[in-house]
């Protein structure tokens, strides 16, 4: 399908599933509820509320709704693993880029105390851990590390703190 609508201006991408796809999927409810994931009763609807081109959009379930029904994904050659007609209603969320990590923030020592942009010395009973800090990866990280970031460095203040009462 092409990124654009009939006056050339870009179609913002988006996604979009079968009422069949949300049951059983963590986060659904609460995407919904929060209006991040919106429901359309026709295909009509849909694609008007994204500005995406009607007919190539229909032709493009089309296409998914053939290789459902052949099991296989004609596009790359490979089976499906799970075949879900593309039928109404239909439920869509738009793509956006977001923050998924701020990898700067407000430093900190091993242990966990603040430390001053003027001084670079730690400033008495301030402590910080997870992703507020700054500088426990260096310049990059791991997928799934802040969890571990927030744990490990949350206990390390907790302990600080608790020895310096």
């Amino acid at each position: 399908m092409k990124c654009v609508d009939q006056q050339g201006k870009p179609v913002m991408p988006f996604g979009f599933c079968s009422e069949e796809t949300t049951v059983n999927r963590p986060g659904f409810k609460a995407s919904f509820r929060e209006g991040t994931v919106k429901k359309f009763d026709t295909v009509e609807v849909l694609a008007k509320f994204y500005g995406a081109p009607l007919e190539p959009l229909k032709q493009q379930i089309a296409e998914w709704n053939k290789m459902v029904a052949a099991g296989k994904d004609e596009l790359f050659g490979r089976p499906l693993d799970k075949r879900v007609e593309l039928k109404a209603p239909f439920y869509a969320m738009r793509f956006w880029p977001k923050l998924h990590y701020c990898m700067g923030g407000i430093g900190i020592n091993d242990q966990a105390q603040v430390i001053s942009t003027k001084t670079c010395k730690p400033i008495p009973h301030l402590y910080a851990a997870g992703e507020i800090t700054g500088g426990v990866h260096g310049l990059d990280r791991l997928g799934s590390c802040s969890s571990t970031d927030c744990l490990v460095m949350g206990r390390i203040a907790g302990r600080s703190v608790a020895a310096n009462l």
